[in-house]
């Protein structure tokens, strides 16, 4: 995955928004975004862990939050820094 900070959400919320509004308009299903920068160990953490919940089975809205679950109870990530900047967007 890529993570960039966003350098001042003020300013750039509203570019990230077209951004997102445009992957979904040119057909995108969805987009799993971050507003912040999360640690590169917790990212992989999130996405691997995201990925088995969807390879189960789950809707993807579904796997994120369940992805999201799974850290907050894993000692070494359990703080929310690590696992609350992944957000989804497009179909559940």
């Amino acid at each position: 995955p890529h993570c960039a900070p966003v350098p001042d959400r003020a300013t750039a919320a509203p570019g990230y928004m077209l951004i997102l509004r445009d992957l979904l308009g040119r057909g995108a299903r969805a987009v799993i975004t971050t507003m912040q920068r999360p640690g590169q160990a917790a990212a992989e953490q999130v996405l691997i862990r995201f990925y088995a919940e969807m390879r189960a089975g789950a809707p993807p809205a579904q796997a994120l939050r369940a992805s999201q679950m799974r850290m907050l109870n894993d000692p070494q990530f359990a703080d929310p820094a690590h696992w609350a900047p992944f957000f989804y967007s497009g179909i559940p």
